[in-house]
């Protein structure tokens, strides 16, 4: 799923050519685009391109380009009082956007029906946080739900409370992702689809996963035992289970962080498909070996 008529519009209403550079990924790897970052005020007309522009990107990332949530999410928070630095990131996303224009939502699901109208679907999870990376302290929670290897839904969010370690962040994640999972399970069951049980949650915090296996309640955990038994419960009934996945394998955190490209890229290709330009960068990689 593309927006070309999209796309052509940031070509006719702001000038790409005068802005160097055909950017990999939608934001400087490792980068930070903080509230509390300084900079020279935009004019009027900047301020008017600014606002325009990241309303276009922010429903271009809900329904064609969800590789750019993190980048928008972060220029979408300055548009009461946009700088130069914040509109330089806003056109660099933009720039990103038009160069790749063919690539979108790829949905294909992993498996085939076997003709049977009982076979049984499959609804996975993967949830992430970013801790402390705001200035206010407070997490970035971010989570997808899948069916049969489709997205069917994805959130990321700014969490009301402050999370007091990495383990009690990732953990809040873990529960509305769960949430979701349970909602899109009631929804199949409501049109007589069964679901394969137990659903898979897949979170990259060891200490997370190892709270959800255990029925002990510790000092520092105490003040978050009811999110815990939520999960506990459920796994105990077989309908969730709580798996860890490594860093570089999850997939949501392009949500959460500015990655480098080579991460960036194969992140992507989860929901926007091996395209042309992921094909591309594997044939420069792989003339440069023969080269070298």
């Amino acid at each position: 799923m593309t927006q070309p008529t999209q796309l052509r519009k940031f070509e006719n209403e702001f000038d790409l050519q005068t802005h160097r550079g055909n950017p990999e990924t939608p934001a400087e790897p490792h980068s930070v685009l903080n509230e509390g970052d300084q900079g020279e005020p935009l004019r009027d007309t900047q301020q008017s391109n600014y606002w325009k522009g990241t309303g276009r990107l922010l429903h271009m990332m809900r329904w064609s380009r969800p590789e750019v949530l993190n980048s928008v999410r972060e220029i979408s928070r300055h548009l009461k009082d946009g700088t130069k630095k914040q509109y330089k990131q806003m056109i660099r996303v933009i720039k990103y956007c038009v160069g790749k224009a063919r690539r979108g939502y790829y949905m294909q699901p992993n498996r085939e029906w076997d003709g049977h109208s009982r076979m049984k679907r499959r609804i996975k999870g993967k949830s992430d946080s970013e801790y402390m990376k705001d200035p206010s302290r407070h997490i970035a929670n971010v989570w997808a739900c899948y069916l049969e290897g489709c997205a069917v839904s994805m959130t990321l969010k700014i969490m009301p409370v402050i999370a007091l370690s990495v383990t009690e962040a990732e953990l809040y994640a873990g529960i509305q992702c769960v949430q979701d999972m349970l909602f899109t399970w009631r929804v199949l069951l409501s049109t007589d689809i069964e679901v394969k049980l137990p659903m898979i949650l897949e979170v990259d915090n060891k200490g997370a996963v190892d709270i959800c296996h255990s029925w002990t309640v510790g000092g520092r955990t105490r003040h978050v035992e009811v999110k815990m038994y939520f999960l506990r419960e459920l796994r105990e009934m077989g309908i969730v289970k709580v798996v860890w996945r490594c860093g570089d394998n999850m997939t949501a955190d392009r949500f959460t962080k500015n990655l480098p490209e080579p991460l960036f890229e194969k992140h992507t290709s989860e929901y926007s498909g091996k395209d042309e330009y992921y094909k591309n960068r594997k044939r420069i990689k792989a003339r440069v070996s023969s080269v070298s």
